[in-house]
């Protein structure tokens, strides 16, 4: 039943390191996205053909960030799953070790 109880808590604990490991992830990414943005956008002139290139790239980079957030949204709420998950297990095993020493006693 230890075993039962220490793998409950060892998968917890593993989900909550790939989540904080994924928001590290996620931090670098957007610092990394906005380091690019800044530069592009320092190089670009108001008017003319740059102001058009500026505006497309500006669109595909709104797109882009679009995407990316709503796949972090969907790691995240699969996480949260995942977590649920794992919680339900541990609190059935430690309902199951209640009820063992509970008709020892």
């Amino acid at each position: 039943m230890t075993d039962d109880m220490t793998n409950a808590l060892q998968e917890i604990a593993k989900a909550l390191n790939r989540r904080v490991e994924q928001h590290d992830e996620m931090s670098e990414r957007n610092k990394e996205l906005q380091g690019r943005w800044s530069a592009r956008s320092a190089g670009m002139i108001s008017t003319g053909p740059a102001r058009e290139e500026f505006e497309k790239r500006r669109e595909t980079f709104q797109s882009e960030m679009k995407e990316k957030s709503e796949q972090w949204r969907e790691e995240d709420r699969q996480f949260k799953r995942d977590l649920l998950a794992a919680l339900d297990r541990h609190n059935r095993t430690l309902e199951l070790i209640l009820e063992r020493l509970n008709k020892s006693s």
